[in-house]
């Protein structure tokens, strides 16, 4: 039950550009709004673009650790020693083992945010009996889509709290609206983009194999915004099929929205997510959304093409005669777009916020 000023605690050891970071952030923002809180943040470096005056941020000292499970075993320490009171509360958004062990230790409360499928590291008994096991210990557990909430319960026979990412609205609206200079997109062609940073998971490859097999079929251009250790692998592809005048990777950025906002559609081609903010960002900004059917969270997003289109996961000649036909298709598509528009309006962040109080409150 919330005293006053309850003790929060944030656990995130990795801060990178990404949704989970995004989604944390706008909720401690709120936070500081509500007088009953004490926040900390426990990470392993200061966030760059996230001070607050009522957060106290708990960091390590400069070691110039790059590797993440070394950050996380550092933070283990920072946040174990955070713990003096049973009272106190951590709230993890990633590592959620090391948290979950922390508070089975200190014996404080824990609830943890799940943000990717299961499906990525439960792929046998004894993986399936640790992490129930493990998450059982906590007092709740947050995923942030329905069939993730399903995973939870078909794979570990756990109960998960459903609670979507929060945006601010309006916020993105605004920050669509910064003018920029644009000289790549061209209103003859089908202007694509994807945002999200270069891994593996996003699988940025199987979207340029879909837009070299398109190409000749179809005048197109790619615009892919992130940073990550795909960059080299991405940009040899591009230079192998000479796609240099059509496809242009820029660097990642914290305001994306003008350049989503002018695109024709946003494409996203992940392996595997949790619940990704940029379809929803995009159906904000009325702009087409493309997303693989992968687990978790663009199936529920587009429910079977209503406010979107989706392909299957990894194949790019799917992708490819999806985009040959997407100009063809422009009446569907506007009013997949008008859907998706409204079904957005129900991530605004505030509805969340309250969401997420009632659940500190009944721990």
């Amino acid at each position: 039950m919330i005293n006053d000023r309850q003790e929060l605690i944030f656990y995130i050891p990795s801060i990178e550009r990404g949704g989970v970071e995004k989604n944390l952030f706008e909720l401690l923002s709120l936070l500081t709004k509500d007088k009953k809180f004490k926040l900390k943040l426990v990470t392993y470096e200061k966030p760059k673009n996230f001070q607050h005056k009522n957060i106290k941020i708990i960091t390590s000292i400069k070691l110039g650790i790059k590797n993440r499970p070394l950050k996380y075993i550092v933070c283990f320490f920072l946040l174990f020693f955070q713990i003096n009171s049973k009272k106190q509360i951590v709230v993890s958004y990633q590592n959620n083992i090391f948290a979950i062990l922390v508070s089975m230790i200190r014996g404080c409360k824990v609830l943890i945010r799940c943000n990717t499928s299961l499906k990525k590291y439960i792929n046998n008994k004894l993986t399936k009996t640790f992490y129930r096991f493990l998450y059982s210990k906590a007092d709740k557990i947050i995923v942030n889509s329905k069939d993730f909430k399903k995973e939870f319960k078909k794979i570990l026979n756990l109960n998960a709290y459903l609670i979507y990412n929060a945006l601010n609205i309006k916020k993105i609206k605004s920050l669509s609206r910064v003018k920029y200079r644009n000289n790549f997109f061209d209103k003859n062609h089908l202007n694509l983009i994807s945002v999200g940073r270069l891994v593996p998971q996003k699988d940025q490859i199987t979207l340029l194999k879909a837009v070299n097999y398109a190409k000749d079929k179809t005048k197109i251009k790619l615009l892919i915004m992130g940073s990550g250790a795909e960059r080299n692998f991405l940009n040899n592809y591009i230079y192998t099929k000479g796609l240099r005048k059509i496809v242009k990777i820029l660097d990642f950025s914290k305001n994306p929205y003008p350049q989503v906002k002018n695109a024709d559609a946003l494409v996203l081609s992940s392996l595997f997510e949790g619940f990704p903010n940029v379809l929803i960002e995009a159906q904000i900004l009325k702009t087409l959304i493309i997303a693989s059917n992968c687990p978790t969270g663009p199936r529920e997003i587009i429910e079977k093409n209503l406010r979107g289109i989706i392909f299957k996961k990894g194949d790019y000649l799917n992708l490819g005669k999806l985009l040959i036909n997407v100009n063809k298709e422009s009446k569907i598509n506007k009013k997949r777009v008008l859907n998706g528009y409204n079904y957005a309006k129900k991530f605004e962040h505030k509805k969340h916020y309250n969401s997420f109080k009632k659940l500190v409150y009944f721990l």
